[in-house]
């Protein structure tokens, strides 16, 4: 009976080791499994990015530089066809990131919703919301292809004048654009 009993002690010592171990490796197991989840997670968005980069590299500095233009240049506004827009917004799409094609879709949006049925505009702030969506747009580009913030007030003080008379106009309507595609 005493073999018995120490084998069975043995047996019973052996289990509450073994338990020992497990509970004390599983929390570590588990956390070595979540770090390694999220490594492979971000150097997968990383090779999307690099992917990305080298890729549309020439095509997101095109586009930014067609955007930039709108600001920049006021024959590019009036001469730019329906067809040209169309491509840029398709540009946009492919190359963009969430924020600017955010700010590309509530720039059309309010477009669509400017024009009665007689064919004009709607809202008094009409041409300095849309200066507005479109210098938006320009440092969202800027962010995307450079990593460089600028401000959309940055590129106005470039353009204009007589920026201090429209400023703080200007900067309530970037705000209420920026709180739209949050």
């Amino acid at each position: 009976m005493t073999i018995i009993a120490d084998i069975g002690i043995g047996v019973l010592s052996a289990l509450v080791t073994l338990a020992a171990l497990y509970i004390k490796v599983i929390p570590a197991m588990t956390k070595e499994l979540i770090h390694d989840q999220r490594e492979f997670k971000n150097n997968q968005q990383l090779q999307v990015e690099s992917f990305f980069h080298e890729q549309g590299g020439r095509d997101l500095k095109r586009l930014l530089n067609e955007w930039t233009q709108f600001i920049t240049d006021e024959t590019k506004t009036k001469n730019v066809t329906p067809q040209q827009f169309k491509g840029y917004m398709r540009d946009f799409v492919i190359y963009g990131s969430t924020r600017s094609v955010k700010l590309l879709a509530s720039m059309q949006q309010y477009n669509y919703g400017q024009t009665d049925d007689t064919g004009h505009q709607q809202d008094e702030d009409y041409s300095l919301k849309l200066v507005a969506y479109v210098a938006l747009i320009v440092c969202s580009l800027k962010q995307d292809f450079t990593g460089v913030e600028i401000t959309p007030q940055m590129l106005m003080q470039i353009k204009l004048n007589d920026f201090e008379t429209e400023s703080e106009e200007f900067g309530k309507i970037v705000d209420t654009i920026n709180n739209e595609i949050e």
